[in-house]
């Protein structure tokens, strides 16, 4: 119920069902309440074996409704927790079910903890959107469990789950699970987002002891991949896809002596901080000679060496040099940067800081510190401009260039000089 008129799909109107369906779709926002209040006291839900709520293409509402946000179905998840659903094997939540090529955004499902604990039998649950868990979930039954939430961030009503709702999460019951997929796409400002920590009794298999599948995205903390991939659950399931991101800065910078190259990393988790949290180094072979316009194929296999010698998978990479060449963005280092990461499947923002200009540097890159009349040149790829500029705005240190960032520097130059 709820597909758009259309070409394709055309609407049927009715005003009883004579039998019971095995399972009813809604493709409808939260302004029709007055259906799911019909559904919950029909004696729909003690029969069905399949429910998805949900919108699909176009999400549209009454001409007479008051609701403001259709995709907020808070206020159906507390009117359908007053019935109960001892058949029910499926349920689709809060998800996006496209109709045509468009794009699907999410909404909020709110606390979806009393719903699901009257659905005991469900072998498969896929929730869209943002939720909360108030407690761990016991679904001895469960199958297959898929939570996506992308978009929709810049909205009142739909916000990244906390930690708490994470740990409940991780921490259910769930002994005959197969199938997890787990996309917290909520990348960006990780010094305002949640940043999450895998409970033990996931990784120790206690929780979900039958993994085959596991997908898991989103911002943890400093240090959760390497937990996730030592663990014993990492390490019995045999199909697993890890696309996660930690959240704090590393300020990356290179430096040559004959044939080897140094590298140095800082890494910090709040742009303010005047000394690093971690540091790290790696040396490799120089990889070529220094072709004019073409930094990139002596830099970033330097860079690369650092993060995959060292298992990091930083939020946002900051170097010293361009993401673009030019108003054009042109590629370069940082752009080819986040490209190489892209391509592996890891979301990783690069902020470029330069300090000296090109012939075709726009005027609006240039940054200002510490009193200094003389700019640095600061652009961003997978961060909007305002937040890379002030990133190193905000950078402890009062000359020109950021404290950490002349650390990284002095680091790799340092190293370079004790191996003679």
């Amino acid at each position: 119920m709820g597909v758009k008129e259309s070409q394709f799909f055309g609407w049927s109107e009715f005003s009883k069902i004579e039998k019971c369906p095995s399972g009813v779709q809604f493709y409808i926002g939260s302004a029709h309440l007055n259906i799911f209040k019909s559904y919950v006291n029909s004696s729909f839900p003690s029969k069905v074996y399949d429910l998805f709520v949900g919108s699909s293409t176009e999400s549209y509402q009454p001409e007479d409704s008051t609701v403001f946000a259709n995709l907020d179905y808070s206020i159906v998840t507390e009117i359908l927790s007053r019935a109960s659903y001892p058949k029910l094997k499926v349920f689709r939540y809060g998800v996006t079910e496209l109709f045509c090529n468009a794009e699907g955004v999410n909404g909020a499902v709110g606390d979806i903890t009393e719903l699901l604990e009257k659905m005991p039998n469900l072998e498969c649950l896929e929730v869209g959107g943002s939720f909360t868990l108030s407690k761990p979930l016991n679904l001895p039954k469960l199958k297959e469990l898929a939570i996506c939430i992308v978009d929709g961030w810049d909205t009142s009503f739909s916000k990244e789950p906390t930690e708490e709702t994470f740990t409940n999460l991780f921490k259910s019951n769930l002994p005959s699970l197969n199938d997890l997929t787990i996309n917290f796409n909520c990348y960006g400002d990780f010094e305002r987002n949640t940043n999450y920590t895998f409970p033990d009794d996931f990784l120790t298999s206690k929780s979900m002891p039958n993994l085959s599948y596991i997908e898991i995205s989103g911002l943890f903390k400093q240090g959760e991949i390497k937990r996730l991939k030592e663990s014993s659950i990492w390490d019995k399931c045999p199909r697993k896809y890890s696309s996660i991101c930690e959240a704090y800065y590393l300020a990356i910078d290179v430096h040559y002596e004959k044939n080897t190259a140094f590298v140095a990393g800082v890494s910090f988790t709040d742009s303010s901080q005047t000394k690093p949290d971690q540091v790290y180094y790696s040396e490799l072979e120089v990889p070529g000679e220094y072709e004019p316009g073409e930094f990139y194929k002596r830099e970033l296999p330097c860079i690369t060496k650092l993060l995959d010698e060292h298992c990091l998978n930083p939020s946002v990479i900051i170097i010293d040099g361009y993401v673009y060449l030019d108003e054009a963005n042109k590629w370069g280092l940082g752009a080819r940067l986040a490209h190489h990461f892209s391509q592996q499947g890891r979301e990783i923002s690069v902020v470029g800081v330069a300090k000296n200009p090109r012939k075709d540097t726009p005027k609006d890159w240039e940054v200002l510190r510490g009193g200094s009349l003389k700019p640095l040149y600061v652009k961003g790829v997978g961060l909007d401009d305002e937040f890379s500029r002030n990133v190193i705005v905000s950078m402890s240190g009062d000359y020109r260039q950021p404290t950490l960032l002349k650390l990284a520097d002095t680091l790799c130059r340092e190293r370079a000089k004790s191996s003679k």
